[in-house]
């Protein structure tokens, strides 16, 4: 039975409950453990697919932190509190998502991952003049090379080489613990 089914036939069982009843607390929870599980599942498959945090939020009449937060990859250990992204695991594919965002123009989707304190610093606009500035300087994105990643206090850093048509830049981005990206930078290289 698929899990719309399952909605389905709770629904029915609710129109033949008795009003005031356990019953039809009994049934109410059940179709609440049924539609979050269905909204969880439609989150991820929309994620999957494209849709931004902020989108999400906005549908659900939250904000896009309140959101990931909800439905995103942490999970929660009783005992500690929140776990923190396993960023030196995560960083290499983080900035290759970021850099990916960058050549499709879609800045404001690439700031949803900045941290309060960047966000501040580099609006769409702003991030969109980097971009662009790099385009003018060195052509099109080619390739990416491999990335190097390093902790340093709560920060991890990646760094990867960016093969454009006319010269090398390197992508040196600094990661919070939390997923959040602090800082960007955007480094020719001199050979």
């Amino acid at each position: 039975m698929t899990p719309e089914e399952r909605l389905a036939e709770a629904l029915e069982q609710l129109t033949r409950t008795t009003p005031a009843s356990t019953a039809r607390v009994a049934t109410l929870d059940r179709l609440r453990a049924l539609s979050e599980s269905l909204l969880s599942a439609e989150v991820e498959a929309a994620r999957q697919s494209g849709v931004t945090w902020a989108a999400i939020g906005s549908v659900l009449g939250v904000t896009r932190q309140a959101a990931f937060q909800r439905f995103g990859t942490r999970k929660t250990d009783e005992r500690a509190g929140p776990m923190q992204v396993d960023m030196l695991t995560e960083a290499p594919a983080r900035a290759q998502a970021l850099i990916e965002l960058l050549v499709a123009e879609r800045y404001d989707a690439a700031r949803e991952v900045f941290d309060p304190t960047l966000a501040d610093a580099l609006d769409a606009n702003a991030l969109a003049e980097a971009w662009t500035g790099i385009g003018r300087s060195f052509g099109r994105l080619e390739s990416t090379g491999d990335p190097v990643v390093l902790q340093t206090g709560e920060v991890v850093v990646c760094e990867m080489r960016l093969e454009l048509e006319a010269g090398s830049v390197t992508l040196r981005t600094a990661w919070n613990t939390d997923g959040t990206l602090a800082g960007l930078y955007f480094v020719p290289v001199t050979e």
